[in-house]
Formats: C-alpha cells, structure tokens, sequence
C-alpha cells in the first residue's frame, strides 16, 4: 500500500473561539491486513512561529521603501 502523508500549515480555533497557527501531519493508518482503517494526525501550534515570519516580512518591506528613497538620492 502506498504511503501518502499530508502536511501543511493551517489556521485553526480553540474551544474558545481564539485562532492560531498550527502545523499538522496527517498519516493514514492500515490494518494487518493492509486495508486503511483510518487516519492519525498531530497539529504543532506554530503561532509564535508565524508571528515572527509576519513581522520579517513588515521589515523586509520597510527596508525595500527605505532603500528605494535612498536610491532617489544616488
């Protein structure tokens, strides 16, 4: 049987209604008989990550306006 095995980032909510990032790996799961019986999945919050990848991203835009109004002085 062939393994396929989804991953990806995905925004998902708590019990709460609070939102966050997450990382999950879904795998499916077959029995001794190698028919599939069903799937097993791990979701990693990655929130923190995210934030950090948005805030870079602010900065390398910043940084890109600020070298095009230096390049009108050159």
């Amino acid at each position: 049987h062939e393994e396929r095995v989804y991953t990806g980032d995905i925004y998902n909510y708590h019990k709460n209604g609070k939102g966050y990032w997450g990382h999950i790996n879904i795998a499916p799961v077959h029995g001794w008989d190698g028919r599939l019986t069903g799937f097993v999945s791990v979701l990693t919050d990655i929130s923190e990550k995210q934030g950090m990848l948005e805030k870079l991203a602010e900065k390398n835009l910043e940084l890109a306006r600020t070298n095009q109004d230096l390049d009108q002085f050159v």
